[in-house]
């Protein structure tokens, strides 16, 4: 077996288990529930374990899965929750089987003006970009006021006598409005995104239908600069200033970006619809925690007087190693102070463990790159036996 010495001190040592480097070393560990091993190989790095949440280009998500109750939750990571209001006496506004799971239904014979009251949401600006998703099943003869500011200024998404129109108003006569082409499949589920793109004109509009962009028409594109945020906003799904909607609503949601026909595509998949975000971002726990296997971190039964270790953390996110020694591995005693990276420790132990813990927000997007070395010796040198 080779025998290594460390240049300097001129002792002879041999190494076992040095370096934590490969994903079968950091799982010897004891893993935190709030961290984990990831990549593989020399590649292999603990990080804290990370779940996915909707990302932040989501304004609003109501999958209207609701089955009884007045509330339409959001799914989003801002929490805009809608509120389910019937003004009418007969046949109102229920919960009901969707295109996904469940959806939102007004079986009355009008044009009621049942609708979901977001409250002061989704008041933009025109300079800012925005995308609105939804399905809907229309039953042929009616009209169905979709989404929008129900006040004097604002955006509203609506179809007349089948086809598609969306209106950016400024009020005073200052307004977009964009029609599609061809008129809306009645009795039948459709998938629908209108984006703006935030420059105050009709050439900003796009219809999606069904996955497919349409063609439009420009009804009228004289916004001249009006700011459209309303004076008192309210929104409503399902209704807006001239009337309602007749039919049934499902996975409507809002973007503040504009949707690329790819994102379109994502969510329409294949006409089977989906619930998963086209958008994520991951979240990272405020804690997490790991502590390496004494046995395994026992470094040939021989002291060591002193390791140097190195490690690598992203802004945003703090890691704290501390390390403790003993010649018997089942009194290791007390954790020292904080490790400085880079400053050579003296400990005397033929047992050598290490704790890790990382601290930040939820608000990191980037993973602890790596404990890059948990520790290391001098440099050495292979000597002949």
């Amino acid at each position: 077996m080779p025998i290594y010495y460390t240049p300097g001190t001129m002792e002879l040592k041999q190494l076992s288990q040095l370096l934590w480097t490969t994903d079968t070393d950091w799982n010897k560990g004891n893993l935190g529930s709030d961290t984990e091993v990831v990549d593989s190989g020399s590649s292999a790095k603990i990080a804290p374990k990370t779940t996915t949440i909707p990302g932040q280009e989501i304004y609003l998500t109501w999958h209207l899965n609701e089955t009884s109750g007045t509330t339409a939750a959001d799914s989003s990571q801002y929490n805009r929750p809608g509120t389910l209001v019937t003004t009418e006496g007969y046949n109102p506004a229920q919960w009901v089987s969707g295109k996904l799971n469940n959806g939102l239904s007004n079986p009355g014979e009008e044009e009621s003006m049942d609708y979901v009251d977001g409250g002061d949401i989704a008041g933009f600006e025109y300079t800012q970009p925005f995308s609105v998703e939804c399905w809907f099943y229309q039953p042929p003869g009616y009209d169905m006021r979709v989404a929008g500011n129900v006040t004097d200024k604002g955006w509203q998404i609506f179809t007349q006598e089948g086809y598609l129109r969306f209106i950016l108003n400024g009020g005073d006569g200052n307004y977009i409005q964009v029609c599609s082409t061809i008129q809306v499949t009645p009795n039948t589920w459709q998938h629908l995104v209108v984006t703006y793109d935030g420059t105050g004109f009709a050439a900003g509009v796009k219809f999606y239908l069904d996955g497919t962009l349409l063609e439009n028409t420009v009804f009228y594109d004289g916004l001249n600069s009006a700011s459209i945020i309303p004076t008192v906003n309210d929104f409503h799904l399902g209704a807006a200033n001239e009337g309602g909607w007749i039919g049934i609503l499902d996975e409507f949601n809002i973007y503040t970006v504009v949707l690329s026909q790819a994102n379109v595509d994502f969510r329409y998949n294949s006409g089977n619809g989906t619930e998963t975000p086209v958008f994520t971002q991951p979240l990272y726990p405020t804690t997490a925690y790991y502590e390496t296997n004494i046995a395994d971190s026992k470094i040939a039964g021989q002291l060591w007087n002193s390791f140097n270790f190195q490690r690598t953390t992203p802004s945003g996110t703090s890691v704290e190693i501390k390390a403790r020694a003993s010649n018997d591995a089942n009194v290791m005693g007390s954790y020292g102070s904080v490790l400085t990276p880079g400053i050579d420790l003296d400990l005397t132990g033929q047992f050598i463990q290490f704790s890790v813990d990382f601290t930040g927000t939820t608000s990191v997007r980037a993973t602890v790159e790596s404990i890059g070395v948990l520790y290391t010796a001098l440099p050495v040198h292979v000597v002949a036996p």
